[in-house]
């Protein structure tokens, strides 16, 4: 699957409701319309695999660890 197949698979499963804006070269931002407890932004990211084509990686650039740093005061 490629990112433009995902992006499209996932318009039809959410009515449309997601975008995806790139990033940077091969790296996407997809907006969706979920949300963090606190109102912030899912921050969701699809870029190319370097498996090769038929790939790609979800990634979210450590945001999740940074949102874990604020829940826990260690």
């Amino acid at each position: 699957m490629d990112i433009a197949s995902l992006t499209a698979s996932l318009q039809d499963a959410l009515a449309g409701r997601i975008d995806a804006y790139e990033r940077r070269p091969g790296a996407y931002q997809l907006i969706v319309p979920m949300l963090h407890e606190d109102g912030d932004m899912l921050d969701i990211y699809v870029e190319d695999s370097p498996l090769g084509d038929g790939h790609v990686r979800l990634r979210d650039f450590g945001m999740a660890l940074m949102r874990l740093s604020y829940t826990f005061d260690i």
